[in-house]
């Protein structure tokens, strides 16, 4: 079952081994927390993107020792034929998730500016940025939805305690929240192919 949430999410056991990374987090002071989670939201970037580009190399140099895949490569083939298959195979998802990444920080914008405050604490966020990474097209859109409905229901129940000094905060289920859904991926991936089949 695992083995297929790969096959179906290049970035499946980076995504769990960054999450477990994530979790140390909770044993840090704050000032150290902080910086930790910057770091690891970089470096989890960066990890995906190496990724990819020496899943890229492997399979230029793959196909160029290949006696049938080289005429695929130049000068038999257009590099850009090149370019676009390891674009659409091994650069997609971490797309995807880049744009889902995108669409919650415009939300966390919008809350912020419709409170005129920020009701998140400042490793919460992190722990949000971090899991929009884990999932991916089109089952991050899935999380994305949680998140919406969370983040909602976060900025209505600020709204109603704006009075108290102290508010209601999901700091600590983003985490919990990211792994119970990727724990579920493979499951779901298995149970339900047609997920895979909206894959663009």
């Amino acid at each position: 079952m695992i083995n297929k949430a790969i096959a179906f999410d290049l970035y499946y056991p980076l995504s769990f081994l960054f999450l477990i990374l994530s979790f140390f987090s909770f044993f840090l002071n704050q000032e150290k927390k902080l910086n930790y989670l910057k770091f690891l939201f970089l470096f989890l970037i960066f990890i995906f993107l190496l990724y990819s580009s020496l899943s890229s190399l492997n399979l230029y140099f793959l196909w160029k020792s290949n006696s049938l895949s080289k005429y695929l490569l130049p000068p038999y083939q257009n590099f850009s034929y090149f370019l676009e298959y390891i674009l659409f195979t091994f650069y997609r998802d971490f797309l995807w998730r880049l744009l889902g990444f995108l669409l919650v920080l415009s939300v966390i914008q919008f809350i912020i500016f419709f409170l005129k405050r920020d009701p998140f604490y400042d490793e919460e966020k992190y722990y949000i940025f971090i899991s929009c990474f884990f999932f991916s097209f089109p089952y991050n859109f899935f999380f994305i939805f949680l998140s919406f409905f969370i983040l909602l229901l976060m900025a209505i129940l600020s709204k109603i305690f704006e009075k108290k000094d102290n508010y209601l905060s999901f700091k600590n289920y983003w985490l919990i929240l990211s792994l119970i859904l990727l724990i579920l991926e493979p499951y779901l991936y298995s149970r339900f192919f047609i997920l895979v089949q909206f894959k663009p």
